[in-house]
């Protein structure tokens, strides 16, 4: 098994469902307790999905808080692919899985989106990921005044790094638009600003012909499509 494959597998989230717990995931994690020394304890983690905050041709996006038996971070983002049966676990979603994994590791973490884990649940692929208060600069863009020539050139001069860093390890994008260029930080604090969305991503052989030379990515749906939810 490859190291990308490892890296996928473990960071697979071990998921309940509990049918008196409606609209909530709880996932178990076994790890050590330094104060209470002990070497194993279970922990569930209790998610409560709260509103849908995005929707596109991929999937749907959710903000879910943490409601019990917190580890980390009280609020995630999760994104909802619908599969069909043949569909399940595919080279595509297996693809995304990948760079996803390799990318949410602590040394990336300042040009990508990270990814808290993923499971499945019913007909569905589900990726938990670090939410991103202040949108995307899509978002940024339908609402603010112009932007600086000197705004401008940092925010690209960081995509192009994050790019680079994908780059050098034989990834590529291929579907980079403002709609998933996820603001950490902007105006009037420094911007900062970080890569999302690998659904199309693909690791290639720069030695070889095998890079993609075909138009990928579609035009993004705007407003985000909620109608579904009443939202």
């Amino acid at each position: 098994m490859s190291k990308q494959a490892d890296l996928v597998l473990d960071s697979k989230l071990e998921t309940i469902f509990d049918q008196d717990r409606p609209g909530q995931t709880g996932h178990v994690f076994v790890e050590a307790d330094a104060a209470l020394q002990r070497r194993s304890v279970r922990r569930v983690e209790w998610w409560q999905r709260q509103r849908c905050i995005g929707s596109g041709g991929c999937g749907t996006v959710y903000l879910e808080r943490c409601i019990s038996g917190q580890r980390h971070v009280t609020i995630r983002a999760v994104k909802t692919i619908p599969l069909s049966a043949s569909q399940k676990r595919s080279k595509l979603y297996d693809r995304e899985l990948e760079a996803t994994s390799k990318f949410s590791q602590k040394r990336y973490e300042i040009f990508f989106v990270k990814s808290l884990g993923w499971f499945d649940h019913q007909d569905s692929l589900v990726i938990a990921m670090e939410y991103m208060q202040y949108g995307s600069l899509q978002d940024y863009l339908s609402y603010a005044p112009p932007m600086s020539e000197a705004e401008a050139a940092e925010i690209s001069s960081q995509i192009l790094e994050g790019l680079w860093k994908m780059h050098d390890s034989r990834f590529v994008h291929r579907d980079i638009k403002p709609a998933d260029i996820m603001v950490q930080s902007g105006p009037p604090a420094s911007w900062w600003v970080k890569i999302d969305d690998f659904g199309i991503s693909k690791r290639v052989d720069w030695a070889s012909d095998t890079t993609s030379t075909s138009v990928k990515g579609r035009s993004p749906s705007w407003p985000p499509r909620c109608t579904a939810l009443g939202l």
